[in-house]
Parts: C-alpha cells; sequence; structure tokens
C-alpha cells in the first residue's frame, strides 16, 4: 500500500464547516451506551483472562503436585497428574487465545 497524495491528506485533515467529529446520525446519548459498551466489554475479557490464568495456575501446581506424588508409587496419581497438567495447558492455551490443533478453523 503506498500512502494517499499530499493534497487528499490536506482535504482530509481540514475540519469542514458542518464536520462535528461524530458519525452521521449518532447523537451524544447513543454515542455514550456504544462507548460504555465497549469499555465493560473490555474489562470483562480483561478480568476473565486474568481468572482463566489463575485458573491455569492452579491446575499446573496440583498437576505438579500429583505427578511427584506419583513417584512414590502411587498408580492413581499418575492419570491424576496427566489430567490437571493437561487441563492447564488447554487453558493456558484458551486464555490466550492460542490456536489449538484440531479444534477449530
Amino acid at each position: 500500500m503506498s500512502p494517499p497524495p499530499d493534497d487528499a491528506a490536506e482535504t482530509r485533515d481540514r475540519p469542514s464547516d458542518d464536520d462535528s467529529g461524530d458519525a452521521p446520525g449518532v447523537d451524544a446519548t447513543t454515542r455514550y451506551w456504544i462507548v460504555r459498551k465497549a469499555v465493560e466489554d473490555a474489562l470483562m475479557n480483561v478480568f476473565w483472562t486474568i481468572v482463566s490464568l489463575a485458573l491455569a495456575v492452579a491446575l499446573l501446581w496440583f498437576g505438579v503436585i500429583a505427578a511427584i506424588g506419583a513417584v512414590d508409587g502411587s498408580l492413581l496419581m499418575i492419570p491424576i497428574a496427566v489430567a490437571l497438567l493437561g487441563l492447564a495447558v488447554v487453558t493456558f492455551a484458551v486464555a490466550l487465545e492460542v490456536p489449538l490443533p484440531f479444534v477449530g478453523d
């Protein structure tokens, strides 16, 4: 892509007499609610990402503890450790939006 010619940039940057800065047909109240909803969605995404990462850390921690317990010879701890570590990896991938193979597109 190439930048627009200089005369087009000057025309675009120069405000016109009827330009109020808003999209046509959008009043201040509607714009307020649109921005409020967008900010709320962004904050909820941040919150749930932190919750997902905390869950992944907890699963990883308990998976490591189960793996250490499996060293003592308990056969039940091996599948528990594998399951918890697998859940931790999946939770990290979902929280960080890493594409997983064989899932989705």
